[in-house]
């Protein structure tokens, strides 16, 4: 077996993660961890990684940085250095040219897009955007999470391999099915942010059209993060404030325990180059759950599920209608049709899209660069 001595490198708190791009990190650590020998630097860890662990070194300047990774690689005989996103694309690229390592990268997107989200100048986002292309051209790996992100990039470097985000399926409760029949509501769930690129307020327009039109009875199930104060605003400005049920930064481990408490999950991300180039991560956590999932057709999404019969994809051209026409459909499967759809969806999760799957793929590709 080809095993290599990987130093990864964030200076992100990877203990007890909830948003996107740490889970993924912490993720695609345990898989390594079961082939490689790993050394990882950050802020902290999980218990279960704090084997060979070193803290990040965040007051240090750059010229006491780069002789603290050095020393690192050095006495831990480090093969290659791995970063996820664009944020930490530079310090590799130096180590890289003083100690002779293999570098790797993980990208989830367009960092770029996401900045306009932050009010970063245009100027700003141009020159990232730049810097990253240049400094892809050093890495002897990139990681993308699809075939769109790597279509994007393939003209700076040719060493792209697409993995997707996957879920643990121990860590996912499974749904017991009951009818939505005899006045009970349809509790609709959607996990995520606030923000206008995951689409909650596209879910909370159809909600005030279900409501002032009285087409079922309803509740919604969010599970958030972010401004509590904004997002309770805008449930306010919707005239939601009694169908919802609003759970506020949830261990993502409590997560499942919370989801399956409803009938549909939805993703209604708009099309935007951001969520274009993105990977809507919650997909497979939502598809694992057997509970019908509705979503846009944004991103990898055909990429991923090609003609599937286990979810419903929506247009991206006419999120509100679309999703109000499929949480209608839900509200009237019986049991049999919202368990049958439910397998299929769990079954692909199980054949395609666990960690176990895409985990395997990682060290493979990791494999080559020995």
């Amino acid at each position: 077996m080809v095993k290599m001595n990987i130093l990864f490198i964030t200076s992100s708190n990877l203990r007890n993660p909830k948003r996107g791009t740490p889970l993924r990190a912490h993720s695609l650590l345990e898989q390594i961890n079961k082939e490689h020998k790993l050394l990882v630097c950050a802020e902290d860890i999980e218990d279960v990684l704090k084997d060979r662990f070193e803290s990040y070194p965040k007051k240090n300047g750059s010229i006491s940085k780069l002789r603290y990774f050095t020393r690192l690689i050095k006495n831990y005989k480090i093969d290659v250095v791995f970063v996820v996103t664009e944020l930490g694309i530079k310090l590799p690229v130096i180590l890289k040219i003083l100690c002779g390592t293999k570098i790797v990268i993980d990208l989830h997107g367009l960092y770029a897009e996401e900045l306009k989200y932050k009010k970063v100048s245009w100027f700003t986002r141009f020159y990232f955007k730049n810097i990253v292309r240049q400094l892809l051209r050093y890495y002897d790996l990139v990681f993308v999470v699809s075939e769109k992100l790597k279509s994007y990039y393939k003209d700076i470097n040719s060493n792209i391999e697409v993995v997707y985000g996957g879920v643990c399926l121990d860590k996912v409760v499974n749904k017991q099915y009951r009818e939505n029949i005899g006045g009970k509501s349809l509790s609709i769930g959607y996990m995520g942010n606030a923000r206008h690129y995951q689409g909650l307020d596209f879910l909370l327009d159809v909600s005030r059209k279900i409501k002032q039109k009285k087409l079922f009875k309803f509740k919604i199930n969010l599970v958030l993060s972010g401004n509590k104060e904004l997002i309770l605003e805008k449930i306010k400005k919707f005239d939601l404030k009694e169908d919802v049920i609003l759970n506020f930064n949830i261990r993502h481990e409590d997560v499942f325990d919370i989801m399956v408490k409803s009938d549909a999950l939805v993703i209604p991300r708009p099309s935007l180059t951001m969520t274009e180039y993105a990977y809507p991560s919650k997909l497979p956590e939502c598809l694992a759950t057997k509970i019908p999932v509705i979503l846009t057709d944004v991103g990898p999404v055909r990429e991923l599920l090609g003609e599937q019969k286990f979810c419903f994809v929506i247009s991206k051209h006419d999120i509100v209608n679309d999703l109000l026409a499929k949480l209608n459909k839900v509200n009237k499967m019986n049991c049999d049709m919202r368990r049958a759809m439910g397998e299929r969806a769990y079954f692909f999760i199980k054949n395609k899209l666990t960690w176990d799957v895409q985990g395997t793929l990682v060290n493979q590709y990791l494999k080559k660069l020995k």
